[in-house]
């Protein structure tokens, strides 16, 4: 008698700064129709008409408050394996953080923000977030890049139109949350602070080549702190990777790599789909292949 086969581990999307979980439809659309249960929540505040009041809760909400609302969220899934989790930007940052938190059964970073312990500030990051350092009270207020340092560091792959269109979807963001991340060296609270040693999961992290606002040479940096971690710099791709022309390439590496550890079995057709997309790798020696 043939057993039924083992029920798939579902995967949990976490979106980065200033976006929404509809942001990473370009990423959850090919997980989707290649057969996984994808969800992709959007934190607390975050939407583009958020009034007064709520930019005000928002400009103090915490990494911490972000966390919770994750940990809440996966505590809602089906009984089953445990999640895949990938998470963007800050997204990768909560990403780490959940996983040393309950069982997850694989980590995808795609440019990740990072742990307390690492110089994020960069020349391309730092005009990229200028707009946020200039505000007296940043940490406590909320964030919104203007049009042009969007077009610098989040939207410069992408085409005129299509940028304009996503600059218009972009949403407000908590000024505490950038602030422990950036500034994590003042925070008493470490919300930013991740203990490898309690992230055990497999772990796939990848940095784009054009990427302006965390460069691959911070992103490599974050995958060393993962003795398990595979790293890949994507060529010719900015921050956000899964939303700019090219950016399928995303969705099928993810896909290879989930195959690679027996979570994902593709169909003939997915495999003649998927492949040819694939770039070269860029591994990075010393790290796990």
């Amino acid at each position: 008698m043939t057993s039924a086969p083992s029920p798939r581990a579902p995967i949990y999307l976490m979106h980065g700064m200033w976006c929404t979980g509809d942001t990473l439809q370009g990423l959850a659309e090919p997980l989707r129709a290649a057969g996984f249960r994808v969800e992709a929540p959007t934190l607390p505040d975050h939407r583009v008409d958020l009034d007064r009041d709520g930019r005000r809760r928002l400009g103090r909400t915490s990494l911490l408050d972000y966390v919770d609302f994750h940990l809440e969220q996966l505590a809602q899934l089906p009984p089953g394996p445990p999640p895949i989790l990938i998470g963007h930007s800050m997204g990768g940052l909560l990403a780490q953080i959940v996983a040393s938190r309950v069982p997850v059964s694989a980590v995808g970073l795609l440019a990740p923000a990072a742990p307390a312990g690492f110089n994020l500030i960069q020349p391309t990051s730092t005009v990229a977030t200028f707009h946020v350092l200039a505000k007296y009270g940043f940490w406590r207020r909320t964030q919104k890049p203007p049009r042009w340092f969007a077009q610098f560091g989040l939207l410069h792959r992408m085409g005129r139109k299509q940028a304009r269109e996503e600059y218009t979807k972009l949403v407000w963001e908590s000024g505490r949350a950038y602030s422990e991340i950036v500034f994590w060296f003042w925070d008493r609270h470490r919300a930013s602070s991740v203990d490898p040693r309690h992230v055990m999961a497999p772990m796939l992290v990848l940095s784009a080549e054009q990427d302006r606002i965390l460069p691959p040479r911070v992103i490599e940096r974050i995958a060393r702190f993962y003795p398990q971690a595979i790293y890949e710099e994507l060529p010719t791709l900015g921050h956000m990777m899964f939303a700019e022309p090219g950016g399928e390439v995303v969705a099928a590496r993810v896909l290879q790599w989930l195959e690679s550890l027996s979570l994902y079995e593709p169909s003939p057709r997915d495999e003649l789909e998927l492949q040819p997309q694939l770039a070269p790798p860029h591994p990075v020696p010393g790290l796990a292949a």
